[in-house]
């Protein structure tokens, strides 16, 4: 099974729409030539001109022949550039004994009936569906299943390296290992607040020791944007709930020093633990 959903994608953005038969060439004759459609009859008589696929998102496809009748059937991507079809029922011997497979041919398709290959160029694009992008969309309205969000969070569980494996562990399990990283030891002290602004605060503990000149320091080069009850403010992302999911952005710099923003999923779980992009299990206070 092709599971390839990025080239899913592009195949679904290739494939829906129309298409109509552009030239037949003779598999076994020694130049393969392209023959127009409209001047390639076979031996039998048959015209291919005039045949029309239909193929839409939800992978459903209909064929319309040149003597005006019908077929219907599915379609499936089944490789980078090959696609495979099925008919319901088709009362045309060289459609039903077609070879089921379509493949790209330069800009357009073809399958194979016989010893024919017809080639086939798409001639309308079909509808389909468009994602919309979560930084688009405004948060959706207040309502009460903020209730199940919006709080005050401590780490539970950290995605981290313990007993030879990399996984989510509490703080007892991580110590328990033998590990001691101290840069995962703070992660187990951080504090989330989910705020009904649509802004998720992220604190640290403030290390003992750390005077308040360093703690002003640290709130003037915007180390720190706040400072509360020993703990201080590293960052804040917003966080919003589109389509029934909830998401929050991650902001990421690169090499050039331009900032991108992305969004990431933020699941609720049955026990109303959050799941931070599997690296943090976060439980409400």
């Amino acid at each position: 099974m092709f599971d390839d959903e990025r080239a899913k994608e592009d195949g679904i953005r290739f494939m829906v729409g129309k298409w109509q038969s552009d030239f037949v060439i003779e598999v076994f004759s020694a130049d393969r030539a392209e023959n127009p459609v409209e001047e390639f009859i076979t031996e039998e008589g048959r015209s291919f001109e005039g045949l029309e696929f239909e193929f839409f998102e939800d992978h459903t496809m209909d064929i319309k022949t040149p003597e005006g009748k019908g077929a219907h059937g599915t379609w499936e991507q089944t490789d980078y550039m090959e696609f495979s079809y099925d008919l319901d029922l088709c009362t045309e011997d060289y459609l039903a004994n077609a070879n089921r497979t379509m493949i790209m041919w330069r800009d357009g398709l073809m399958f194979e009936t016989g010893f024919l290959g017809i080639g086939l160029v798409k001639i309308s694009d079909g509808r389909i569906t468009e994602e919309q992008k979560i930084e688009d969309v405004l948060p959706e309205a207040q309502d009460s299943d903020y209730d199940e969000i919006i709080g005050r969070y401590f780490v539970e569980k950290v995605m981290s390296f313990a007993n030879d494996s990399f996984d989510l562990f509490t703080k007892e399990e991580y110590l328990g290992s033998g590990e001691n990283d101290r840069e995962v030891l703070n992660m187990f002290d951080m504090v989330y607040d989910i705020c009904g602004d649509h802004m998720m605060k992220v604190w640290m503990k403030i290390p003992e020791g750390f005077s308040d000149d360093m703690i002003q320091d640290a709130l003037d080069s915007k180390q720190l944007l706040e400072v509360d009850g020993g703990y201080g403010m590293t960052e804040e992302k917003e966080w919003k709930k589109v389509g029934g999911k909830y998401y929050y952005s991650e902001t990421a710099m690169d090499e050039n020093g331009d900032e991108s923003i992305s969004w990431e999923e933020l699941t609720v779980e049955d026990d109303g633990k959050i799941n931070l992009g599997d690296m943090f299990i976060l439980s409400k206070e």
